[in-house]
């Protein structure tokens, strides 16, 4: 892949120093910093909305994002001859945020709430924005995918010990997807996507520790690919839940982290009301059926058997954590 990059990068006005590989991409040092370049099968306006964003938010002082370089020729991506599309963005060499260090989560969290708080409504951005997916919607979706696993594999006459697995605490499992589901169409969320649509409320859409790197003492966040109009809290949800999955649902950490959120950019009644109940929400019983769904049924991995033996052992302490998280 280097080879074919090197061919693309005269399409841009850079000078190029070194490259080395990144994660499906090519890193180039050069003149102007580090870039990255990766082939790109998307439309021209998620790239118009990524390219603005990224210049919103260096406006604003948000200045290290990934946000994507022109060619020469003021294009947001180049091609090679075989119309290969390739997209070059500002890229980040420093230290990854390593989700075990609380120092490192505690300042992922502080600059999630610093983006939510500057991109609360940029009105600018309307017209080239997806509306993300609505919780609730997503919530129901989950759950008719759930079912259609279990008929799935009641409908198998040959069963391994992961699917009977599967089935024996399904109905555990998709109860409380299905109770967790109804709770959240009881809450604001409703009116609270109507804000946010009306806002122009620009979420990041996939914000986890994979997107932070820290340059010294500042911090750089990037892949903003999946945002658009959205709730911050599903952000919110999404950072909070990976987190705590891989510190065993510590109530400390989870009060820290939240603390830390507050000082920056306050979360409301209703949205620590949707947190919650997403948080009840079995997601990663759901992820791993899905995975095994949508993978090779003849042969599961057994890094699946242990995803689900670790959501099974876990559960427990999730419910403990949003119950004394919340306590009246």
């Amino acid at each position: 892949m280097i080879e074919k990059c090197m061919e693309i990068i005269p399409q841009y006005d850079l000078v190029v120093k070194n490259t080395f590989r990144g994660r499906c991409a090519v890193i180039f040092d050069t003149n102007e910093g580090y870039k990255k370049m990766y082939e790109y099968a998307g439309t021209k306006g998620k790239l118009q909305y990524e390219y603005e964003l990224a210049n919103y938010l260096k406006d604003q002082g948000f200045e290290n994002v990934d946000g994507i370089v022109k060619t020469k020729e003021g294009e947001l991506f180049a091609c090679d001859e075989y119309e290969t599309q390739y997209v070059l963005k500002d890229w980040f060499v420093g230290k990854d945020c390593n989700v075990k260090s609380e120092r490192d989560v505690e300042s992922g969290i502080m600059s999630l709430a610093t983006l939510h708080k500057i991109t609360e409504s940029v009105p600018n951005l309307k017209e080239i924005s997806t509306v993300l997916e609505s919780p609730y919607d997503e919530c129901e979706r989950h759950n008719i995918e759930l079912k259609r696993v279990k008929n799935y594999i009641r409908g198998k006459k040959h069963k391994v010990e992961f699917e009977y697995d599967i089935l024996k605490h399904f109905e555990e499992y998709y109860n409380c997807a299905v109770e967790a589901t109804a709770l959240l169409k009881n809450t604001s969320i409703s009116r609270m996507l109507e804000v946010a649509n009306e806002k122009t409320t620009i979420c990041h859409g996939n914000y986890n520790y994979h997107n932070i790197i820290f340059i010294g003492e500042k911090t750089a966040v990037t892949g903003f690919e999946r945002g658009g109009i959205g709730l911050p809290v599903k952000d919110l949800y999404f950072y909070l839940r990976k987190v705590m999955e891989k510190h065993d649902w510590d109530l400390k950490l989870g009060y820290d982290l939240l603390e830390n959120y507050n000082k920056i950019r306050t979360i409301s009644k209703d949205e620590t009301e949707v947190l919650k109940v997403l948080l009840m929400y079995p997601e990663k019983f759901w992820k791993v059926l899905n995975q095994y769904f949508n993978g090779n049924k003849a042969w599961i991995p057994d890094k699946n058997v242990d995803k689900l033996k670790k959501v099974y052992g876990a559960q427990a302490r999730k419910e403990e954590f949003i119950k004394k998280m919340w306590s009246e």
